[in-house]
Formats: structure tokens, sequence, C-alpha cells
């Protein structure tokens, strides 16, 4: 949920046809490189997007007007008014956090009093408890604040008091809720007196009991210096304690992730040229930076980056912006790491179009990388068009067939059908994803022929609908080592309409 790193503008494009990615190899090559498939990308909404939930195929994203939800993966979404809010969420439990402005008449004028909300939603934001007030600021937050809930209580943190770009005294605070947010503590300071500019709350993570959240502190103006700071909390984050995690040229936007099978924690941020990369087993010792992406050129945009991590997988989206005289350049990139960070390969512009993109999102469930972006087309910054695009990618894959079945005007449905063959080296799972062109249903059968004769082990139906904005998969199955298969795939329904399906197989 690294959400108002993301709440300034927008990019990206289009394409019809779920791709095999040529992975190019970086200077370091990856130990192990990273197998996968990207479905093509989808329109989900017509407003950028700037906040993401991902629980398995349940997701949740947040624009500047609503919320909309997944329980598919994808395939089908709906939406739910919100403003100015950030969420975490679990299944069907949405807990919402939203900065409200008042304007108090004084004796000198209009002063505006910020204050934040929580409510909470039990059926994907249909419906909000009461909204509670949690604090009202002392001075201006900026848009920076965040919600997260781990382990099941329930944080808010914010700035608070930003004074100006040039002047230190800004604070971050944060607040908790042990019962769904009922009752809430006082404000804790996380970190005091620090320097801002354009601050973004990033993430904040649970590993073996101890909280971690990531912020940059100005150094010194002339010239502009800057350090990434972690700060932790053993107490439930009643107390905090910071150390210097990177020292850069002009450090900012850290974004903070953990990895929960290894309980490793990794950061990454921006700086001068591009993407840097640091990682710790305790958050108290860090790694000598690394530079894991290029920016060719800086813009504000540049601070859009995210970073997710599980297993040893690590990947991180971020802008390389060139600029040009004629037109610039927004391309959203992912760096890509099998082996906790030691080494990364570049998976290249990876929006599948050729239009502008920004505000990358990404969200892992299992052997699935999420990609949500917003897209300006061939417009500038601030373009007043910027919808929200998705594709997926599905990890640790390897193709065994692309085909498009048709289903012809004339004749039977199984007269139309094609197979795909394969013969596993290794015990694991079989199953296809399908791009439908107004195709309304295909039928999956998978046949074992290791015995001499083809003995169907499987059918299944894809049905794709008016509703289906994105590929549909088959369910996983189950297959063993040097077996023959075949899967037969047979187009029902409308004359003439199509699918193209890529077969696929992961091993155990």
């Amino acid at each position: 949920m690294n959400a108002l790193a993301l709440r300034k503008s927008v990019c990206a494009g289009m394409l019809v046809a779920i791709l095999l990615i040529g992975f190019s190899v970086s200077s370091t090559p990856s130990a192990g490189m990273l197998a996968g498939f990207w479905s093509a990308p989808v329109m989900v909404t017509e407003e950028p997007t700037f906040d993401l939930e991902v629980d398995g195929d349940t997701m949740y994203i947040v624009g500047s007007d609503n919320m909309g939800y997944t329980y598919d993966g994808g395939a089908h979404w709906s939406f739910v008014p919100i403003a100015n809010s950030m969420i975490s969420a679990k299944g069907l439990n949405v807990f919402r956090a939203d900065l409200v402005v008042d304007e108090v008449y004084t004796e000198y004028g209009i002063e505006y009093v910020q204050s934040i909300w929580f409510s909470l939603s039990d059926n994907s934001g249909q419906s909000w408890s009461e909204p509670v007030k949690v604090i009202t600021l002392d001075g201006w937050s900026d848009g920076a604040f965040n919600i997260a809930v781990l382990d099941g209580v329930v944080y808010i943190y914010t700035y608070d008091g930003q004074p100006g770009s040039d002047v230190p005294g800004a604070s971050m605070k944060i607040l908790w809720s042990a019962d769904l947010g009922v009752t809430w503590s006082g404000p804790a300071i996380i970190a005091d007196g620090i320097y801002v500019e354009d601050p973004i709350t990033g993430n904040l993570v649970l590993v073996n009991g101890v909280l971690y959240v990531a912020y940059k502190h100005m150094v010194t103006w002339d010239p502009p210096t800057s350090k990434i700071f972690v700060a932790s909390s053993t107490d439930g984050g009643a107390t905090w304690t910071s150390s210097v995690a990177i020292l850069g040229e002009y450090a900012y936007s850290p974004v903070i992730a953990a990895d929960q099978t290894t309980s490793m924690l990794y950061l990454t941020c921006v700086d001068k040229g591009g993407i840097y990369f640091a990682d710790s087993d305790d958050g108290t010792s860090w790694s000598m930076p690394m530079k894991i992406g290029q920016s060719t050129d800086s813009t504000d945009a540049s601070g859009m980056h995210y970073l997710v991590a599980d297993s040893g997988r690590v990947f991180e989206a971020y802008l390389d912006y060139t600029a040009s005289d004629v037109q610039p350049v927004y391309e959203l990139r992912i760096s890509a790491s099998t082996d906790g960070g030691s080494t990364w390969e570049d998976l290249g512009d990876v929006t599948g179009m050729t239009t502008n993109a920004m505000m990358p999102l990404l969200g892992l469930s299992p052997g699935k990388l999420h990609f949500f972006w917003s897209d300006i087309g061939t417009g500038g910054w601030w373009s007043d068009t910027m919808p929200t695009y998705y594709r997926c990618m599905t990890l640790g894959t390897v193709s065994f067939g692309e085909i498009t079945v048709v289903r012809g005007k004339a004749g039977s449905p199984a007269a139309d059908s094609k197979v795909m063959s394969y013969l596993p080296e290794e015990d694991g799972w079989l199953w296809v994803s399908a791009v439908s062109g107004n195709l309304p249903v295909l039928k999956v059968d998978v046949y074992d022929k290791s015995s001499g004769k083809a003995v169907v082990i499987s059918t299944q139906y894809l049905i794709f609908g008016r509703q289906t904005t994105g590929p549909l998969e088959s369910s996983k199955v189950k297959v063993t080592a040097d077996h023959d298969y075949v899967v037969r795939l047979t187009p029902i329904g409308m004359r003439g309409a199509s699918a193209e399906v890529t077969g696929l197989f992961m091993a155990n």
C-alpha cells in the first residue's frame, strides 16, 4: 500500500494479445532467470489509481473518486465512490482513512485545519461504519498519510506540521487501534524536527514483531544532500528509534518492503540517475546501495515507484523519464531479482503499450505479479485524462503453446477445436490462460496419453461474458513427469469469434 507517492500524475499504453516477454539480462546476470507471461493490458477505470491492496485473487484499487474491487484476480471489477482515502484490506474487510480539511473562521480570517478520520466496511465498501476522528493535525500534512492493518492492529500514520521545503520542524506521527478502530491511542512520534519536501508516506511493515517505516531527511540544501532513515519500534509503535539506511546525493521517496518468508527488509529510493536498492536483516545495518534502474532525466514523477517482495523474489517498478524538445517520454520499467536482491534483471518497458505511462503499482499473490499504472496517452504531465490500466504476470511458468481458437461459421464446435501437447520433465501443474475476442465459452479438456490411450483427467469451461476485462485462467491440473499430455480447446457459442490461448506449466 505505498500510495500517496503516486498522487501526482499518470500514463501508459495498450496491446491486445497475451505476450511472452523476452527478458533482457542486465549487466549482472540474474541467478535463475524469471520465467513468466504477461496478460494483455486492459483499462480498468477512466481515473488514475493511487493505492492498491492485494489479498490473493481479491484486489482493491483507490482512485480520485472511486474504489474498485475484484474477487477473481482482475477479470471483473466493481466500483464504489470514495475520495481522498487510503485503505488497507483483507478479504471483504476494508479499513479506510480519510483526510478532511475544515475551514475555521478566526479573528484574523480563515484557517484550514486538517483531520484524519477512520471507517470500516465488511462488504467491500458497499456500506461503512460511522466515521471516527483519529487525529486533528497541528499543522499541514501535505496530503501524506497512510493506513496499515498488521496482526490485527490498525495503524494510521501521517506527516504533521509541514512548514515548508527549506524549514525543519515537521514530524511523523502514528496512532493505533486494537479494537478495529473503535478506540485509538494518542499520537506517538516516529520522527521529529525533520526536513521534508513533497513528503510521501511509504509502507509500514511488520517483521518478527518489529514495526518499520522509512522516511527522507534533508542534510544540507546547498549543495542538496539527504539521508534515507528507517525507523523501528519494538513496542507496537509507542517508541521509535531511527538509523541511516542510505546517504544520497539527493535521495528521496523511500519505499520499504518486507519478505515475510525470509524476514528480510528491502528498501528502494530515487536518487540522481535512477533507483537505488539496499537490504537488511535487522533494520539497522543496511547493505551498500546498489543502482538497479536507470532514469535518464529527472522529474517530479520520478518519485513514483513501487517495491514488493516474497520468497526471495523482489520487484521494483519505476519511471524512466527522458526529456525531449518534441515530446517527453515516460516509460515504466520493472527490475526483478530472484535471489533476494543480489542480482537483478531488467524486464524493460512493461506496459505493453506505446504511450506515456506513470504511477506504477505492484502487488503479489501466489504465482502472480499484478501491475497497475495510469496513462496520459501522448499528452504531458497532469493530463486531464488519466485512465488506469492493468496486466499481470504469471510467475515461474513455461509456455508449451500459443494458439488462436476460432469458432467456425459452420459445423459443430468440436470441429473447430485445437490441441496443445506437452511432455513435462518435472511433476507440476498444467493450465491455460485465454483472452476472448467475443467468444462466450471456451471448453478446456486435458488428456493423459501415457498409457497409449487418451484419458480425460480434467474438463473445465472458461466463461468470458461481457464484463470480462482481462484474461481468464483455467484451474491448474496436476501432472506427472514424462507423461504425455494433450490440452484440447473447443470454442463454444458465437460463430466467427475467437480466443487467444497460452498453455502454461509450473513445476512443483
